[in-house]
């Protein structure tokens, strides 16, 4: 499949896009939250992708384009969108879909298709001598397949599920050899070595990993330490070494393990802004001067464990600018429920939603739209999303940069509706102070 982004003639438009997961989803739990109808359309689906042949997989009916992207979402398919439309008007629709690399084995499992003695076949040739695997092998090579379940019951893995079984079984010899070369892989070293996809791990895996090897999977693999980028008037010391947050030109960017162990000297910030999309964050420090007083953080859709943590610490009022579609007032909501206290959204208004450049909502953003505007908890974002669902379209924040100048009126109004500012006094001795909007 090919990605060549949108592309816009005299007065057509046209490319192909990828829909991608952030991260790998089982099957099994996918398809149990569907509907009788959907799960019906998702298993015709995934029967016309097992069987498909050639490399572009099958092209989408439009009563399967919903599913199709919600599969897509979970890591199950590969789905390509096309750009059709005017010039003035381009959209996307789901147009080829295929299975992931890693997903055939799950489907077949799912659709009840897969033959069972060629698969312990296979699996047995894979892990080869695997020293970690050598009772699983044995109880491999010893199960009698009539019975019910696939796994055998003395297993070390935990599941039942043949898939997530076999999956986990290759990782593991994976991870075994490239541990026996002096190296600690990397999680998505070994998805990738193991079941051809480095996003290939799921949650089912994950937790018979452990059960196979007997050892958190956080310890037995390296993994990529995450970026905390933010940028204002904040200062720090780790080990000795006092660090700025005004100090670089653009944007600070610490690992997020260094700021879990900030020492905070002081911050004389007004405010937090998070700011979901990474180029809208460094145009707001472009376009502004907003982060010599507030303390501006780059979100990247759902905050990690670390910008949630110092977020707690600095207990300052808290704003949140994010796309205007149903992930972004997820993302506020979520935002406000891990830090215990209210999270003001910043030009994501209805009024914004269909004065600025839009593009169209798929079925299934439109149904997330839905559940959300009945949501007590979200305040003026359940306007939002009631317009998104009305009118089946969302904003994205790059399309929004010539507000920048109104999203810095809008705080300031905010900050002067507040109580005096709170006075940072060291992390041992903090002095909590309530905001009050008048």
């Amino acid at each position: 499949m090919r990605a060549t982004g949108l592309k816009i003639g005299r007065k057509h438009a046209g490319g192909y896009r990828l829909i991608t997961a952030d991260s790998r989803q089982d099957l099994g739990p996918v398809l149990a939250g569907l509907t009788a109808a959907d799960t019906r359309t998702a298993r015709t689906l995934l029967r016309r992708g097992l069987a498909a042949r050639g490399p572009h997989g099958v092209r989408l009916k439009p009563s399967e384009s919903a599913i199709a992207i919600r599969l897509a979402r979970a890591g199950v398919l590969s789905c390509e969108e096309r750009a059709v439309g005017t010039a003035a008007q381009p959209h996307w629709i789901p147009w080829r879909a295929r299975l992931a690399l890693d997903a055939e084995v799950e489907v077949k499992e799912a659709l009840g298709v897969f033959d069972a003695e060629a698969e312990r076949r296979e699996l047995i040739a894979a892990v080869g001598d695997a020293e970690a695997l050598g009772e699983e092998v044995a109880l491999l090579r010893a199960h009698d397949l009539t019975l019910a379940s696939r796994v055998p019951p003395a297993s070390k893995a935990g599941t039942r599920s043949w898939s997530v079984y076999a999956a986990t079984m290759r990782c593991v010899a994976e991870w075994q050899e490239l541990r026996a070369s002096g190296v600690k892989p990397s999680s998505r070293e070994v998805a990738a070595r193991a079941l051809g996809s480095s996003k290939a791990w799921t949650p089912a895996r994950r937790k018979a990993f452990e059960s196979l090897i007997g050892r958190s999977f956080d310890e037995a693999m390296n993994h990529t330490e995450p970026v905390v980028k933010f940028r204002g008037p904040i200062r720090w010391q780790v080990n000795g070494r006092i660090g700025d947050g005004l100090s670089s030109g653009l944007w600070i960017g610490l690992p997020a393990s260094t700021v879990n162990g900030l020492e905070i000297i002081d911050c004389s910030a007004e405010a937090i802004l998070v700011v979901e999309n990474e180029k809208t964050f460094e145009e707001v420090l472009r376009r502004s001067g907003l982060s010599e007083r507030v303390l501006c953080v780059y979100g990247g859709g759902f905050l990690g464990e670390a910008e949630i943590a110092l977020l707690r610490r600095l207990h300052l009022p808290t704003f949140a600018w994010a796309d205007l579609d149903p992930k972004g007032i997820e993302i506020v909501r979520n935002i406000a429920k891990r830090i215990g206290h209210p999270v003001t959204p910043i030009l994501m208004t209805p009024d914004l939603l269909v004065s600025s450049p839009s593009r169209p909502a798929s079925p299934e953003d439109v149904a997330l739209a839905e559940s959300l505007s009945n949501d007590g908890l979200l305040d003026g974002l359940a306007d939002l999303a009631a317009r998104i669902a009305d009118a089946a379209v969302k904003v994205e924040q790059e399309a929004m940069h010539d507000r920048i100048p109104q999203l810095v009126d809008v705080i300031d109004r905010q900050l002067t509706r507040m109580s005096a500012p709170k006075i940072w006094t060291g992390d041992r001795e903090i002095t909590h102070v309530e905001y009050q909007v008048d």
